[in-house]
């Protein structure tokens, strides 16, 4: 009976579910990086062609945030996570104002130096990673 048991538990945990990312993505990613400008990190992926009207590009999972893909051009595209402006003084009554941070689990486990872009492909939403993410200054 034990031997039975631990067999199902084992089958059990070893079909659970596992993040599933795309190992290429369709179109060809010349450049991406991220700057941080403030109260803002800025992430730019960078296309070699024009994404097809099948491709809609819809948010990018980095530094424990999710934000929405903007378009730039039709072979650029960023995505802008906005930290929020804290008041620190010896004085709390000036730091009033300040929200409590949110924490959210994040849906995918990543490193400090990954990024996933979630997207649609002819109506099925698929993720892509990004690994070795580098930082570049503000122009």
């Amino acid at each position: 009976m034990n031997k039975l048991l631990i067999l199902l538990l084992f089958f059990l945990f070893s079909c659970a579910p596992k993040e599933a990312f795309q190992q290429e993505f369709p179109v060809v990613i010349s450049n991406y990086y991220y700057s941080n400008n403030g109260n803002k990190i800025i992430f730019i992926v960078q296309f070699e062609k024009a994404i097809p009207a099948e491709i809609q590009l819809q948010s990018l999972y980095f530094s424990n945030q999710k934000t929405a893909v903007e378009k730039i051009s039709n072979q650029n595209f960023q995505a802008v996570f906005v930290k929020p402006d804290l008041i620190f003084d010896s004085n709390p009554e000036k730091e009033y104002g300040n929200e409590p941070p949110t924490i959210q689990k994040s849906q995918f486990n990543l490193k400090p130096t990954e990024a996933v872009l979630e997207f649609k492909q002819v109506g099925k939403v698929k993720h892509y990673k990004f690994r070795d993410v580098v930082e570049r200054a503000t122009n």
